[in-house]
């Protein structure tokens, strides 16, 4: 359902997301509680109602009216309770949103000294969160009491018959009493559990209404498949493509045309918002193009910038299908230098989670599995430009040595990387601007030369920073 929406709704689920979180953990967790406890607690309601009319048959004359008195209270309760619990699963959303935000940027919040405001914002958050709570906890409380009270009577009744008449015997009457205070507490549970399960069921409403009215990105006619060996030569075209993100934004591709041929490796540089990444979201029919998708991404490779690796273990994130044994993949992490790492780390069938692996030891993992798959076109996004610069030249010659035979179309950051490319092409709103060999270009008066230029002044300035913090750290200690 997710994997197949449209990409205009990935916007709206990542700001519902822990919402729905919150509607998934009661379908899990509460709703099967909730429904045994409910069966069984009006089970033993009704057995006790049949033990205290056989203690004095009279009481029989109350229990209609009881019945309608707590009908009555169990609906004003659940319209109330609902509303709150919605309101304390909206209160909470925020809450944590803020706090993952605040784990993942950790750093950057201590370097600017963020410390004392994100934590003034918590608190703030988490006292907000929890009105909805204690609101709640106070109808609770009312509840106890309103039941309470509608016990408390049906004892008086039952007292005030044995007073007054003597039919009954002692013995039942003690019995009925006895099953009195059962029957309180039993009716109080039967409540809750009745008002969870509403909650639940309400949870289970929200869901089928998500998964009825999230749009597919399929549309009608879009269920052949390709052929196994597609691909079969590695070539990409693009012929007039233009494209956008929904059908109502700025189109981030206009009337693009080129080819890449067969082997070839294709860098695709430009400025931020040039068109890099749409470009090859537009490969991969990740924005609106009338061609196939799934089966369209399964037949090619993607290596992001972001490593992306599964809840498994690092045998099922290399080997997804189980088509390699375990010789091969020992000797795929050999390639990329993490066969070491990874016998350190506990072998093959340990996790792959960021606890176990480093950011650039988890795109080299990501880049073993990206050559064992045998697809013959690999997208690259930016996909050494979050590592070091160690890794980032182990990456690319990993990459000219396993690919050199295969289709390669890469977004590079750091340009130098992709100088022995066999073309570069250069975007600006979308639009090709310049295409040609990089080293042609750089030689030329070119905007590519330009944006070479300006990546090596960068890349002076970090190394000058670098190489002064290490000449200022020996002083400090």
């Amino acid at each position: 359902m997710v994997s197949k929406a449209a990409i205009q709704f990935h916007g709206i689920l990542l700001n519902s997301a822990l919402r729905f979180t919150q509607d998934l953990n009661l379908i899990d967790m509460e709703l099967p509680t909730a429904l045994i406890g409910t069966t069984v607690t009006f089970l033993s309601c009704i057995a006790q109602i049949g033990v205290i009319i056989y203690g004095s048959s009279y009481v029989a004359a109350a229990i209609p009216a009881l019945i309608v008195f707590l009908y009555y209270i169990q609906l004003f309760y659940l319209r109330t309770s609902r509303q709150l619990r919605l309101l304390e699963l909206e209160a909470k959303a925020p809450l944590l949103s803020h706090f993952m935000e605040s784990i993942h940027g950790l750093v950057t919040i201590r370097a600017f000294g963020w410390t004392e405001k994100f934590t003034h914002q918590n608190h703030d958050l988490l006292e907000r969160s929890q009105r909805p709570f204690y609101l709640l906890y106070c109808a609770q409380r009312w509840l106890n009491l309103t039941l309470e009270l509608a016990v408390a009577f049906l004892a008086i009744i039952l007292v005030s018959i044995a007073l007054t008449t003597r039919e009954s015997s002692g013995a039942k009457i003690g019995v009925a009493l006895l099953s009195i205070v059962g029957f309180g507490l039993n009716l109080k549970t039967l409540v809750y559990t009745w008002t969870s399960l509403e909650i639940a069921m309400g949870a289970v409403s929200r869901i089928r209404h998500f998964a009825i009215n999230t749009s597919s990105e399929d549309l009608p006619g879009e269920d052949r498949t390709l052929p196994p060996d597609w691909p079969h030569e590695g070539v990409i075209r693009f012929q007039s493509v233009s494209a956008a993100y929904s059908p109502t934004s700025h189109p981030v591709l206009n009337d693009l045309s080129f080819t890449v041929k067969a082997g070839t490796k294709v860098a695709i540089c430009g400025r931020t918002g040039s068109g890099k990444s749409s470009t090859l979201a537009a490969l991969l029919r990740l924005i609106d193009l009338r061609i196939v998708r799934q089966d369209l991404r399964s037949k090619l490779i993607t290596l992001p910038q972001e490593p992306f690796y599964y809840h498994a273990s690092i045998r099922d994130n290399l080997d997804v299908r189980g088509q390699f044994s375990t010789e091969e993949l020992l000797d795929i992490l050999e390639v990329v230098g993490m066969r070491e790492v990874i016998d350190k780390k506990g072998g093959l069938d340990a996790m792959a989670n960021a606890d176990v692996l480093s950011h650039g030891q988890s795109q080299l993992l990501c880049l073993a599995r990206a050559i064992l798959r045998p697809n013959k076109i690999l997208i690259l996004d930016e996909a050494t430009s979050s590592v070091d610069k160690k890794t980032e030249e182990k990456m690319v010659d990993i990459i000219r040595e396993k690919f050199q035979d295969r289709t390669v179309i890469s977004v590079a950051h750091n340009l130098n990387t992709i100088m022995d490319y066999d073309e570069v092409i250069v975007l600006e709103a979308g639009r090709i601007i310049e295409q040609g060999k990089p080293l042609a270009l750089a030689l030329e008066p070119s905007f590519f030369a330009s944006l070479l230029k300006a990546a090596d002044g960068e890349s002076e300035d970090a190394l000058e920073e670098e190489t002064i913090s290490n000449i200022a750290s020996p002083r400090s200690r």
